[in-house]
């Protein structure tokens, strides 16, 4: 927590810490060094974690702390943060023993622990949890430490009558806490639906269901379900315009053979320039299968200027130069994609073809070799071979 904004709940226990040690040594001025050195260390590492992501410190609060004006105590919410505490702290389920033994809380170490576990407490409630307590367990689960130790002293020095019906209810506590989670992570196919469910919640914010819809979108497309991906990918723009988003349901349409829509997403991402050489090459690769050779060349052009080391632009490219019988602008662009990878079979035979046509007999050869050695079909090389030793023989 030292440079992270989290560390800012912990400032009072740690007050309290120096408090302590001034009451109790009478040291005031090693005291204030020690609150200096944290304020600085703490501090820089906020500002330097700022700098590196390019952000304004007090925007980042301005945005993480804000919730359109108005904090959120639905019961969803509450709902929710429930879930999250009960899952990272079950020990939370013991808090009636802390209020019923509350005198044991008036030495040092327990007002110490109670200060810090109320801290992440109040970051819990008040943080606006963009990605939902689900999906951000991890950033809400830091309230388990100070609460648990704060319980388990309460719990070992309260004098109890009957340890083994203590030890039972702790039980059957962790037993509740733990079942669900089991159950719900069973099978992959409950472990999705949870996740899909989460997406209708009304306590999760567009921001949290775009990302997870996003992750679903991903999900099913590597199982191969590629109508589904494509509704939660579309979904996920629907709730946030993030254009990664809006790219993947481009993609999909394209694998799809969705052409209308593909053609649509991708030119509003080249709008706004967004990835813009995989893009361009995306909707030349569309105006090939249209079969519109000129628009198609200009697009591929336009990947290849955004990012000169886009070989499938540029291979793209001399492949149109060869269906228009331009050789010299093929051989070019062959070339281009050689430079970079040599081993490419399919290209080093295109690439003979178009030597062969502007009569440079020895380099056609030579690329022929490359295409035969790096598995292109034997028959057709041989082919080409014969024509050119025959043109050689001429």
């Amino acid at each position: 927590c030292a440079s992270h904004l989290q560390g800012l709940v912990l400032i009072p226990s740690f007050a309290y810490v120096l408090f302590v040690f001034k009451k109790r040594r009478g040291k005031g001025k090693e005291v204030i060094a020690s609150a200096g050195l944290f304020f600085v260390i703490f501090a820089g590492g906020i500002a330097l974690a700022a700098f590196g992501a390019g952000v304004s410190i007090s925007e980042k609060y301005a945005e993480l702390f804000s919730n359109g004006g108005a904090l959120d105590f639905s019961l969803w919410k509450l709902a929710d943060f429930l879930n999250e505490l009960f899952l990272a702290a079950p020990f939370a389920a013991a808090l009636p023993l802390v209020f019923k033994y509350r005198e044991k809380l008036k030495d040092s170490d327990a007002i110490f622990l109670s200060l810090a576990t109320l801290g992440f407490l109040s970051f819990d409630l008040f943080f606006k949890a963009n990605l939902g307590y689900a999906r951000d367990w991890d950033l809400f689960s830091l309230i388990a430490f100070p609460l648990a130790f704060l319980v388990a002293k309460i719990v070992a020095e309260a004098e109890f009558a009957d340890y083994k019906r203590a030890a039972v209810v702790l039980a059957v506590v962790l037993i509740l806490r733990s079942l669900p989670w089991f159950v719900l992570n069973s099978s992959e196919t409950l472990s999705f639906k949870r996740a899909e469910a989460l997406t209708e919640s009304p306590s999760w914010d567009s921001f949290a269901k775009a990302a997870s819809l996003d992750e679903l979108a991903y999900y099913l497309k590597e199982k191969g379900d590629l109508r589904g991906a494509k509704l939660r990918a579309a979904r996920a723009y629907s709730f946030v315009k993030n254009p990664r988003y809006l790219l993947r349901a481009a993609d999909l349409d394209y694998e799809l053979r969705n052409y209308v829509s593909a053609e649509r997403e991708y030119k509003k991402l080249l709008s706004i320039g967004y990835k813009k050489s995989s893009v361009a090459h995306r909707l030349g690769q569309i105006y090939i299968y249209k079969k519109d050779d000129e628009t198609a060349e200009r697009y591929f052009k336009e990947s290849l200027k955004a990012d000169s080391n886009n070989l499938s632009a540029a291979n793209n490219l001399g492949l149109i130069y060869l269906r228009k019988r331009n050789f010299s602008k093929a051989r070019e662009y062959f070339a281009k994609t050689l430079a970079k990878v040599s081993s490419d079979p399919r290209v080093n035979y295109f690439a003979a073809i178009s030597a062969a046509n502007l009569k440079k007999y020895d380099e056609a050869l030579r690329l022929l070799d490359s295409a035969e050695k790096y598995g292109y079909k034997r028959s057709v090389v041989e082919a080409l071979r014969r024509y050119l030793s025959d043109k050689i023989k001429k």
